[in-house]
């Protein structure tokens, strides 16, 4: 939603948060990472395009869907993590606390979501 807002170019599948990430680099930035919910993550760089899917949950409540993958990302870049490996993190962390209701009850821990990507493998 903020990429369309900021781009001028409505995000709806891959193809638009490629060319609202690529309006991005236009501008100097050099990494774009676009979150579309349950349709997972765009990341976009001058090398090119990488959409990344998330985990397939039944959700529940949203709330802190967005704080869980924010969170989990800059741990796993903290930690030295690869961007692509980190946002994998990061989608499978929001994910996981979708399936939850409440906001801080809801975030999940580093070993609930290594098990949740074991599981995908």
């Amino acid at each position: 939603m903020e990429a369309g807002l900021l781009s001028g170019i409505e995000v709806t599948d891959d193809a638009s948060a490629e060319r609202a990430g690529r309006w991005f680099l236009e501008r100097g930035v050099r990494v774009v990472l676009i979150t579309r919910g349950a349709a997972g993550a765009s990341l976009v760089t001058s090398a090119g395009a990488e959409h990344l899917a998330t985990v397939a949950v039944d959700a529940v409540d949203t709330t802190a869907a967005g704080d869980s993958f924010a969170g989990h990302l800059g741990a796993a870049l903290a930690a030295g993590g690869e961007l692509r490996e980190a946002v994998t993190r990061a989608l499978a962390a929001g994910s996981l606390a979708a399936t939850r209701v409440g906001a801080s009850e809801s975030i999940p821990t580093r070993d609930e979501v290594d098990r949740a990507l074991a599981a995908r493998r």
